[in-house]
């Protein structure tokens, strides 16, 4: 069930909401944005057109006299402006844009207000709502309205379009995680073997060395006599 929500909160939840009504019941409307041909943040911009958030807008004092729209305005007069009425006005969205019934990517509309009074909010909610119906799309592809759509209620407000609830039906859904890489595996790094020149032969193989083999042997009788005959 998605709720209207509090009245601080409700320009971007009203938007997410009206956008995803559009997407349950506008056949057109949802595939053209499934199918490719347009995007969520043109789709978010054919919302603003069609279904803003906000309707209408009080408040606002003429400083001078003027006409608008064929209408004399005095100064001081108080306004309330339609906005989603000027939107509605052919003129405003381009003969094409009307036939055709899409309005995807035209920010030409009145939903955020212009001027020195325009919304200063209008990039973080964009981003709020974006988000919102994108990752909606990603986690419930097959979302789909659990009432008709003429059993829908809108809350009483001259203000504000905003569902009193919007009941869906999904399956539960996990998108695929792609597979982790596969790292390989570790081998220890080879030692090269020692030189002979440098080898030093282990207490297994080696020879112990008596303490009378660091001297030469001594010469026998016969070996010195020898030597002393030929002049050694």
């Amino acid at each position: 069930m998605f709720g209207g929500g509090p009245p601080h909160n409700t320009p971007p939840l009203n938007w997410t909401g009206n956008t995803l009504r559009l997407l349950l019941t506008d056949r057109r409307f949802r595939a053209t944005l499934t199918g490719g041909r347009l995007t969520v943040s043109d789709a978010l911009e054919e919302v603003l057109w069609r279904d803003p958030p906000t309707q209408n807008f009080p408040g606002r004092w003429a400083t001078g006299d003027t006409v608008l729209g064929g209408q004399y305005i005095s100064a001081g007069d108080m306004l309330v402006l339609g906005l989603a009425a000027a939107n509605a006005d052919p003129a405003a969205q381009g003969v094409a844009s009307a036939a055709q019934g899409s309005l995807g990517g035209n920010r030409a509309h009145l939903a955020w207000g212009a001027g020195r009074h325009v919304c200063p909010a209008q990039h973080p909610a964009r981003i709020i709502v974006e988000t919102a119906v994108e990752t909606l799309l990603h986690r419930l592809p097959d979302l789909q309205l659990a009432v008709p759509a003429g059993d829908l209620g809108w809350r009483p407000s001259p203000w504000s379009r905003a569902l009193l609830g919007l009941p869906v039906l999904y399956s539960a859904f996990t998108p695929p995680r792609p597979p982790a890489p596969e790292r390989p595996a570790w081998t220890p790094p080879s030692t090269p073997d020692p030189s002979p020149s440098d080898s030093t032969p282990s207490d297994a193989t080696s020879t112990r060395r008596t303490p009378a083999s660091g001297r030469p042997a001594p010469r026998s009788w016969w070996s010195s006599l020898a030597g002393w005959w030929s002049g050694r």
